[in-house]
Parts: structure tokens; sequence; C-alpha cells
């Protein structure tokens, strides 16, 4: 486990060591820890990297992008700073963001043949605690779509860029941000998704989603050498979709928010410092599968007993990648 300070300093040095500009896609960059991430690369990279944030909100998005480090060198100073608009819940909605991707990559970056990407970044996502199915259109329950079946998708279908920046003998990275090592839930052996489940995945979808995500990155580290696949832990941020959905914002505990902001801020980590600690795993993730803590430390994979070739098969069919 590294400090905050040996984390600044390591993505100092390896942010200033490309020999190449590198290209990032991070899927919900427009708050918290995408979007802190994304800033922190463009500025240890001296604004030396290409940007690309898919998200819904093109305003926060174009704020961002505006705002981050650029080179100063006039050669340098077309670095690419991109947004593609996406509702990351319909599997639909994600083939069409990649298509708009790729076409983004051949048109904006000539020099990018074949095209290919070197960092994939995750971190939507979305919670409740309501217990009763909420399925999408696509008859998916909502909170495990944005938790963990359009990760599994975005993978999916940036394979063939990330492989041809493998191939290249450039970074190939994924980091999805959720719950690694999660090692309490009972998730059903036989009924993935919750299709049979009449009241859906309810409060339990959060832990079950972050299971979800340790088997497909075990999943696609097996399928695909040379790529670096990692699942992390964030823990407690001080994110604005993490405070907003704290128990005490609600009206019969308001009266214990002073108690309660200063356990909360005792507890947590604040967003800037986490995004170091995402970069930096990021950055030094080798080719296979890791899982994290929120501080970047190796945790292993927690077995669940779950029959993994049965759940890569569901995920394909669920995705509508098969």
């Amino acid at each position: 486990m590294s400090s905050l300070s040996q984390a600044k300093s390591f993505n100092a040095r390896i942010g200033s060591q490309f020999n190449y500009t590198p290209i990032a896609v991070f899927v919900g960059g427009t708050s918290g820890i995408g979007q802190h991430t994304a800033e922190a690369l463009a500025q240890y990279t001296n604004g030396n990297v290409h940007i690309i944030i898919i998200a819904r909100n093109g305003d926060s998005a174009k704020r961002i992008l505006d705002s981050m480090v650029r080179p100063l060198d006039p050669s340098k100073q077309n670095v690419v700073r991109e947004f593609i608009q996406c509702d990351v819940a319909l599997m639909k909605n994600v083939s069409a963001a990649v298509r708009e991707l790729e076409r983004l990559l051949v048109q904006k970056l000539v020099g990018n043949n074949p095209p290919r990407i070197n960092f994939l970044f995750m971190s939507a996502g979305y919670g409740s605690l309501r217990n009763r199915r909420n399925d999408t259109e696509e008859g998916i329950d909502h909170q495990l779509a944005l938790r963990y079946y359009h990760r599994f998708k975005f993978i999916m279908e940036t394979l063939p860029l990330l492989r041809a920046a493998r191939d290249a003998g450039e970074d190939a990275k994924v980091l999805s941000v959720l719950g690694a090592g999660v090692r309490w839930p009972c998730i059903p052996k036989e009924d993935f998704g919750y299709k049979e489940n009449k009241n859906g995945p309810g409060f339990r979808a959060a832990s079950v989603s972050a299971v979800y995500n340790d088997l497909a990155i075990e999943g696609f580290a097996k399928r695909e050498p040379g790529i670096a696949f990692t699942h992390m832990n964030p823990w407690f941020v001080r994110t604005p979709q993490f405070n907003e959905a704290m128990f005490f914002s609600h009206w019969f505990l308001k009266w214990l928010n002073p108690l309660l902001s200063f356990i909360w801020l005792f507890f947590s980590m604040a967003v800037e410092d986490s995004a170091e600690y995402f970069l930096r795993a990021l950055f030094v993730g080798e080719a296979g599968a890791h899982w994290r803590n929120n501080y970047g430390k190796e945790i292993g994979l927690h077995e669940h007993g779950v029959d993994k070739d049965r759940f890569w098969k569901h995920s394909l069919e669920e995705t509508r990648s098969v």
C-alpha cells in the first residue's frame, strides 16, 4: 500500500515518461472519481494526452474538458478533448457510443491507424435501496445495468481498440471502479441478473454487482493476454453522489448532522486524494487481472462458488454481445 505522497510521486514520474500520446476514455467522467482521475491524468502528462468522456451530461463534460491542462508545446496543441453522449443503462446506447468513439478516433487522430485506446476507465454508477423490480426497456435490472452490464459491454466492444494498443507496444489497460473484494453477499448461483425474482435484486444489487465485476475482470484477463484489467474499491469517498446518498441527508436525522458529518469526514477520503490512488492503479497494472482496495493494494479474488463459464455466457447474452 502506498501513501498519498508516494502515489503522487509515482503518477508524476509515469505521467512524464510517455514516448507517445496516450488515449484515455472515461465512462462517467463528469463528476466524482472519474472527473478527478481524468483531470489528474491531464495534469501529470502536462496535457499531452487525448481524453474522451462518455457520459450523459454534456454541459459538465465540456466544462471539465475545457478546463484541463493542455500542452505548452505548440506542436502538441491539437490533443483531443471530446465528449460522447450516452445513457449507459441501455446496451444499445453503449454500442452506439463505441461506434462514435471509433469514428472519432479515425477522424480526429489521423495517425491512429489502426484505431486504438490505451486506457478505459469506468466509474458511472447508481444505487438504490428500493426492493422492487425496475427493469430497463431491454429487460435488465436498472441498477445492475448501471453497475455491471454496461461495463462488461464497454470492455467487450472496445477490445479491438485495446488489442491494437497492445499490439503497438503501448499501454492497454482497463479499470472498473466499484467494489473489488466484497466477500459477504450470497449471490444466486442459478439466477444471474435476478430474472426469476419478482422483486429483482433490490438492495442486494450493490454487493451483487461488485461480485459480477470481480468475475468479469477475471474472465477478460483469462481471454485477453497482454491487457491489464483492474477492479478497484473506492470505499468511502466524498463524491457528490455519495454525499447526496448518505443516510444523514434524511429529514429524521437532520438533528444529528454535525456529529454524522464529523464521523463521515473521519472515515471518508477526499475525492481528489482518491483519484491519485486510482490513477496510480491505472498506471501500475500489468497484463492480467487485478483486484485492489481503495489505496491500490492488491487484495486478490474472493471465490463465491459461481460457475464462471456459465456466468460469462450469461453476461454475453444479457449485453447482446454474442
